[in-house]
């Protein structure tokens, strides 16, 4: 998404506003973690800044979890239940909130409504000193916790991560500023040619998130296949019992590239066991995949261990494991 203005014309800083002294914004002292979350858990980061000038796109490492012309660090949540159970957004450094706007629905755009002149849909811009800005896109419709001309400091409560605007999954679109230029966090804005491996501070977090080029959210084991739906709202698979007509394995994850290799193998009691690889034939934001095995006679009682492993290449992106335990 492209730099879009929260509100129409933001008002100039209130007179007799205090002045802050400009931190120095470095490895050490620079922008906060804006979201209360744990990644790769409730939250991970789906986009980060396009570093490709042409009509293709690159992130700063070279892969491609990005698109054309993206302009900031896209943090999004696991599920819509994470949403809706509310995940607080914070200041990233202090500051003076130059504009803020709540009021759009969410999923407006995930549902085919148009969000012309509302693509950030409800968000905070906060202005630093040094020419430095903040921008908070796509909150929680009645979650926008600020005023324009208030003075906040690093952690301060902003909102929540919702769906507004033009989002097609609930996440905080987070855009770092310098003098009205984008600036990509992870590498300080600086162009980025070596894929990831620069060896001075280049970084503008205090913490600088671990890079994930994708990843599994969840997976377990279920009776039939789950519904995607169901899946991206949050709502899981019930665990099969002895009765189960089949023994499904499932994957829940994000950021699947062309070629990608999702293997899924079970053991457990009676020498059941199974082992699934399928190859991924397009890029994808979020995924699932499923294998199993129909049971004729029902689950043997016992325990069974599932191992889901996703390969780009010859390298392992993420695994897991997940048990199960059958009562007689």
């Amino acid at each position: 998404m492209r730099a879009c203005a929260i509100v129409i014309c933001f008002s100039a800083l209130p007179c007799g506003a205090e002045s802050i002294s400009a931190p120095v914004f470095g490895a050490q002292t620079g922008f906060a973690f804006p979201v209360e979350c744990k990644l790769g858990e409730t939250c991970y980061i789906q986009n980060y800044v396009d570093h490709d000038p042409s009509q293709n796109a690159i992130d700063f490492t070279c892969e491609n979890l990005t698109y054309d012309g993206h302009d900031g660090t896209d943090i999004a949540l696991a599920t819509q239940a994470n949403m809706q159970a509310g995940v607080t957004i914070h200041a990233a450094a202090p500051g003076i909130v130059q504009g803020r706007r709540d009021g759009e629905a969410d999923g407006v755009f995930a549902n085919g409504g148009a969000v012309t002149g509302v693509e950030c849909g409800n968000g905070v811009v906060i202005n630093h000193p040094g020419g430095w800005q903040t921008q908070y896109c796509h909150m929680l419709q009645g979650s926008v916790a600020v005023t324009s001309g208030m003075r906040v400091d690093t952690g301060s409560v902003l909102g929540q991560i919702g769906q507004s605007g033009k989002a097609a999954f609930p996440h905080l679109h987070f855009e770092i500023r310098h003098d009205g230029t984008s600036v990509d966090p992870f590498t300080a804005g600086r162009v980025n040619d070596t894929c990831g491996k620069m060896t001075d501070q280049t970084t503008l977090w205090q913490d600088e998130p671990p890079y994930q080029a994708g990843g599994i959210l969840s997976a377990g084991f279920s009776a039939a296949a789950p519904d995607y739906t169901d899946l991206k709202a949050g709502i899981w698979p019930e665990n099969p019992d002895k009765n189960a007509p089949a023994l499904i394995i499932w994957t829940y994850g994000f950021g699947l590239r062309d070629q990608d290799q999702i293997q899924l193998t079970a053991t457990g009691p009676n020498g059941f066991q199974f082992d699934h690889i399928s190859t991924a034939t397009k890029n994808q934001a979020l995924f699932s995949r499923y294998a199993g095995k129909r049971l004729p006679n029902g689950a043997p009682a016992g325990a069974y261990q599932a191992q889901i492993t996703v390969r780009r290449t010859d390298e392992i992106i993420d695994s897991t494991t997940v048990n199960l335990t059958i009562a007689p």
